[in-house]
């Protein structure tokens, strides 16, 4: 658990933990932390694109007036 958070707080947010099957409270943060990799994963790709295309946006204008 340790090794894949450190690799998420790398922005590998691609990294899921197996269950460990060694408690139910284990499992369960094993699943947690499965669910918080994949929505941080969601929200940097939101993020980027969100950035793409207020970048296009400001191009088109900006590119206009120059010319």
């Amino acid at each position: 658990m340790r090794d894949a958070a450190t690799q998420v707080a790398g922005s590998r947010f691609s990294v899921r933990v197996a269950p460990p099957r060694i408690g139910i409270e284990f499992d369960e943060l094993a699943d947690a932390f499965n669910r918080m990799g994949a929505r941080l994963g969601q929200s940097e790709s939101l993020r980027r694109r969100l950035i793409a295309d207020v970048a296009h946006e400001l191009r088109t204008p900006v590119a206009t007036i120059t010319g």
